[in-house]
């Protein structure tokens, strides 16, 4: 969907300043429009609390490229989550052995 087709969709709905309601109410209606939209994902922004529109592929294309890329994300063995895990559950209890309470709620003492 190109720009000029958000444009049309969303023109409809373009915010007055005729009250403080209407535009909000009309911001609102543009985005449930746009929702209904297959080839478009709206989204709140990461910092902010704004409001992201986007074309479905190019957010997927964007993902994709953050997860492959090597100084974002470390890739890792199938199984090390679930070892790492493991370890810290280990350590949790080995302190926990040392409190009465933490014995109880680990049912590992009286």
């Amino acid at each position: 969907m190109g720009l000029e087709e958000v444009r049309y969709l969303a023109a409809p709905h373009c915010v007055t300043t005729e009250s403080l309601d209407r535009p909000l109410r009309r911001f609102r209606t543009t985005l449930e429009g746009l929702g209904k939209c297959g080839e478009i994902l709206i989204t709140q922004e990461d910092k902010g609390g704004g409001v992201v529109v986007m074309d479905k592929t190019d957010y997927a294309d964007k993902m994709n490229d953050l997860l492959n890329d090597s100084n974002t994300f470390e890739q890792r063995s199938p199984g090390s989550a679930e070892n790492e895990a493991k370890a810290f559950e280990k350590e949790v209890r080995k302190l926990l052995r040392r409190t009465e309470r933490g014995k109880r709620v680990y049912h590992l003492g009286p």
